[in-house]
C-alpha cells in the first residue's frame, strides 16, 4: 500500500485549516504536515490541536521555502506520494483522490490540478479579474515554449511520486512564488510525466492572495524560466540528456567508472545510473569528499565524457534536512568550473549530482 503524506504550506491559516483538515477524505493519506511559515496568528495552535505533524519556521522564508520544507519533511517520512494542499480552503481537499488517481494507477509521476479544465469556472468560483486573465496569458505562453497542452500552468494543488522528488533539485528553486513554475518547467523538460486533473476552487476573503506588483514580477519570472529551460532542453526536454536518454536506452545499457575515494560505491552508483537510464558511455561517475570539492571532481569527469555526456557523483549530504545547504554549496562549485546541474537525487544521506558544460582539462 503506497504511503501517502499530504504537506500545506501555511501562513495565517488560523482560520481556515480546521475546514481544510475536516475536508480530507479520511483514511486517505497516512500523515498530514503543516509547515507554519512564521505565521502572527494561531496557526501552530490549531494545527496542533488537531494532531497534525507541525514544522515551524522561526522567520518567513517565502511560499517555495516553505514547500522545500514541506518536501523534506515528507520525504524523511518516507512518503510514496506527496500531495501540495494549500490550507486555505482556496482548493477543495475533496478532490485529493482524484489528484492522486493517475500516480496510483502507474501513469504520472506527477499530477496537478487545473481549475480551467472540464466544466470549471474559476470566475465563476471567484477567481479576480486580473488573476483570470493573467493566468489564461501566461499558460497560453508557457504551453509554447514547452510544447504543452496544458489549460493551467499556476496550479498550488499538487502531487508527486517520491522519485519525481528525488529527481528534481527542487532544493535551488526560488523561495518564492515561481517555484511552482521552475518545478512544473522542469519536470516536463526532464521527461516526467505530469498530468493536469479538473478541480474545483473558491476564493474567499480569507483565500491567500498575491499583490498585483508582486503578480507581475511572478509572471515575469515564470516567463523567462520556461523560455530559457526550452530553449536550453528543447521543447518537452527533447534536447535534455536525461530525458532523451529516458526515451531512447535501457536502463541495462548503463555505464561507469569509478574513482577514489568512492570505490565503495559501485553497486549503489550503479542501480542509480540504471535509475536515471543513462546511456553507455554517457556518464562518468566521481566521488567528492565535500560539496566544495564537487566543481573540481566533476569538471575532471566533464573532461573525459562525450559531448553529449554527463558528469556524476555521489556525495555526503547527513539526512534530508541538511540537503539544502549541501545543494547551495554544490551548485556554488560547479558555476565556479563552468559547469550547471542538470538534476540532483536525493536518497537518504546521499546526493547524487548530474552535470554538464564545457569540457574543462583535469588537474
Amino acid at each position: 500500500m503506497q504511503n501517502i503524506v499530504i504537506t500545506m504550506p501555511a501562513y495565517r491559516a488560523a482560520q481556515t485549516l480546521a475546514r481544510t483538515v475536516e475536508d480530507i477524505p479520511e483514511g486517505l493519506a497516512s500523515r498530514l504536515i503543516l509547515v507554519d511559515d512564521a505565521s502572527p496568528d494561531e496557526t501552530v495552535e490549531v494545527a496542533r490541536s488537531l494532531g497534525l505533524h507541525v514544522k515551524v519556521h522561526p522567520e518567513n522564508r517565502g511560499y517555495g521555502g516553505n514547500q522545500k520544507t514541506c518536501y523534506q519533511e515528507a520525504l524523511t517520512l518516507d512518503a510514496d506520494i506527496v500531495v501540495l494542499l494549500h490550507p486555505d480552503y482556496q482548493y477543495d481537499p475533496k478532490a485529493v483522490p482524484l489528484l492522486i488517481a493517475p500516480i496510483l494507477a502507474g501513469y504520472a509521476d506527477m499530477t496537478f490540478g487545473s481549475r480551467f479544465a472540464g466544466l470549471g469556472d474559476p470566475r465563476a468560483g471567484g477567481m479576480p479579474g486580473y488573476r483570470y486573465f493573467g493566468n489564461r496569458l501566461t499558460t497560453v505562453l508557457e504551453n509554447l515554449a514547452l510544447g504543452t497542452h496544458f489549460t493551467e500552468t499556476h496550479s498550488g494543488m499538487r502531487a508527486y511520486t517520491r522519485d519525481c522528488l528525488l529527481r528534481m533539485p527542487f532544493l535551488g528553486y526560488s523561495d518564492d512564488f515561481w517555484f511552482d513554475t521552475q518545478f512544473l518547467v522542469d519536470a516536463v523538460t526532464s521527461g516526467m510525466r505530469v498530468i493536469e486533473v479538473p478541480i474545483p476552487t473558491r476564493y474567499t476573503h480569507e483565500s491567500s492572495s498575491i499583490a498585483v506588483g508582486r503578480s507581475i514580477a511572478y509572471v515575469w519570472a515564470s516567463l523567462r524560466y520556461a523560455a530559457r529551460r526550452s530553449m536550453e532542453r528543447g521543447r518537452k526536454g527533447k534536447r535534455n540528456p536525461v530525458a532523451r536518454a529516458a526515451r531512447e536506452t535501457r536502463p541495462s545499457d548503463a555505464s561507469f567508472k569509478i574513482e577514489e575515494p568512492n570505490e565503495a560505491e559501485r553497486g549503489r552508483i550503479g542501480a542509480i545510473a540504471a535509475a536515471f537510464s543513462l546511456g553507455e558511455g554517457t556518464v562518468m561517475t566521481v566521488g567528492a569528499a565535500s560539496p566544495g570539492s564537487a566543481g573540481e571532481a566533476l569538471a575532471k569527469a566533464a573532461a573525459e565524457t562525450t559531448p553529449e555526456g554527463l558528469a556524476a557523483l555521489v556525495l555526503a549530504v547527513g539526512d534530508a534536512r541538511g540537503a539544502s545547504k549541501r545543494a547551495a554549496q554544490v551548485q556554488d562549485a560547479l558555476r565556479a568550473h563552468g559547469l550547471r546541474m542538470v538534476d540532483w537525487r536525493l536518497e537518504g544521506d546521499r546526493a547524487t549530482v548530474l552535470a554538464r558544460g564545457p569540457s574543462v582539462p583535469a588537474g
